[in-house]
């Protein structure tokens, strides 16, 4: 009767173990990501491959501008156009990308 008491005491405590081993993998593999990730983010050069920070501005929107113009006037070479124009509408809150003259815009840029 013990030994069966003990058989089941030490699958227990064995389930445990397995449980935490997997939480502390998938723990592992969670911080490698984001730390690649952080990396990448960090990893925009320049023609130079000198490091660009990033920075934040808004500008007044003139006669004729379009996101996509703009988009061609700031975004970096490793980023399209396309991304640009998305990236700025995300950060704008606009639901398509018509903008009109006298809008204020906040953009990135990379310098």
């Amino acid at each position: 009767m013990k030994s069966n008491r003990r058989n089941k005491k030490s699958r227990a405590t064995a389930k445990i173990a397995r449980f935490i081993t997997a939480l502390i993998v998938i723990s592992v593999i969670v911080c490698v990501i984001l730390f690649a990730n952080k990396n990448q983010a960090q990893a925009i050069e320049g023609t130079d491959n000198v490091p660009l920070n990033k920075y934040y501005k808004t500008i007044t929107i003139q006669p004729g501008d379009t996101l996509w113009s703009i988009a061609g006037e700031y975004k970096t070479a490793g980023c399209s156009t396309k991304e640009y124009v998305e990236e700025l509408m995300l950060m704008n809150n606009l639901h398509n990308d018509n903008i009109t003259s006298g809008m204020q815009l906040l953009i990135t840029y990379y310098e």
